[in-house]
């Protein structure tokens, strides 16, 4: 189970109310990256105001999720984590997107109960683009988790290629938060050799640890 919406809320300071993801049907979309990846200018973070005109923005915060240990034994390490987004603003968000692409990582991308307010594409298996459904409304201090991505690392097997990935979101009333990670072969192999595998410390490695520096 999942212990990070506690921890999430501590972090924030804030009282959400959870969606009911009682009878919600769980969506699957998975990925598989076979390049080495390209156009990735590196780590950024991006803030685009897409209507300058427009002073009221919604705040969107946002963590990631993961569960109390990660997957480990003698062949391999897996690794579970995924977007949870808050809405700590007093507006109402429609046509909120999501975006997640990525190379280089024996990775798939699971849908959780809450993909069904989305509409999305899979885009040759590299991409998950989604955009909230016309009708859906993100009401305040409510909260979004529609994915979870799951990397595997075969031991003595380290990708021949760098990896890299991609994630971001926005709606028109909200700034767009975008972030870009390339590792390299070198990189990985040294992680993986290392000590510390626990999920926060992959994170760390890939610079999107939660610690306070990924909230937008």
């Amino acid at each position: 189970m999942f212990s990070i919406f506690g921890k999430i809320f501590e972090k924030l300071n804030l009282r959400l109310n959870i969606f009911n993801r009682s009878n919600s049907p769980s969506l699957k979309f998975k990925q598989t990256n076979k390049g080495d990846g390209d156009n990735v200018a590196g780590d950024k973070y991006v803030y685009n105001n897409q209507n300058p005109s427009n002073n009221s923005f919604a705040e969107v915060v946002w963590a990631w999720s993961i569960p109390e240990t990660h997957q480990e034994n003698h062949k391999i390490i897996e690794y579970e984590f995924g977007p949870t987004l808050l809405n700590k603003s007093d507006q109402i968000v429609k046509d909120l997107y999501i975006n997640f692409s990525s190379s280089g990582f024996n990775l798939n991308v699971e849908g959780t109960p809450q993909l069904n307010v989305f509409e999305g594409w899979n885009v040759h298996g590299e991409a998950l683009n989604l955009i909230t459904k016309p009708e859906y409304r993100y009401a305040p201090n409510n909260l979004l988790y529609p994915f979870k991505i799951r990397i595997l690392f075969k031991k003595g097997l380290i990708p021949p290629h760098d990896a890299w990935l991609y994630f971001s979101f926005g709606a028109p009333n909200v700034k767009k938060f975008e972030k870009e990670v390339r590792v390299s072969e070198l990189q990985i192999k040294e992680f993986i050799e290392g000590k510390d595998h626990d999920t926060r410390a992959f994170l760390r490695f890939l610079g999107l640890s939660n610690d306070g520096s990924n909230v937008g």
